[in-house]
C-alpha cells in the first residue's frame, strides 16, 4: 500500500468516528509528512478542516436546539415554571 493510500485510509476513518482531536492530530502529521506531495497533503488536510468545520457547525446547532427546547418546557404561557 502506498503512502497516499494509507494516508487517504486514515484520513476517511477518522472523519468516520467524527472526533475533532483525532482530526487536529491528523492534520498536524499531514503537515510534515514528506512522502507526499504538497498539493497532494492539502487536499486530505482541506478535506479534513471541512469535516471539523460541519461537525462543529452541527454541535453547535445542536446545542443552540437543545436549548431552545429546553427554554420551551421550562417556560409556558409566558411563565417561568
Amino acid at each position: 500500500m502506498s503512502d497516499l493510500d494509507e494516508m487517504t485510509q486514515r484520513v476517511e476513518a477518522v472523519i468516520q468516528k467524527g472526533v475533532i482531536a483525532p482530526m487536529n492530530m491528523l492534520l498536524v502529521e499531514l503537515g510534515e509528512d514528506a512522502g507526499l506531495s504538497q498539493e497532494t497533503r492539502y487536499a486530505l488536510q482541506q478535506k479534513l478542516r471541512i469535516a471539523i468545520t460541519h461537525r462543529d457547525r452541527h454541535a453547535r446547532e445542536a446545542k443552540e436546539e437543545s436549548e431552545h427546547v429546553r427554554s420551551e418546557q421550562l417556560t409556558r404561557g409566558g411563565k417561568i415554571l
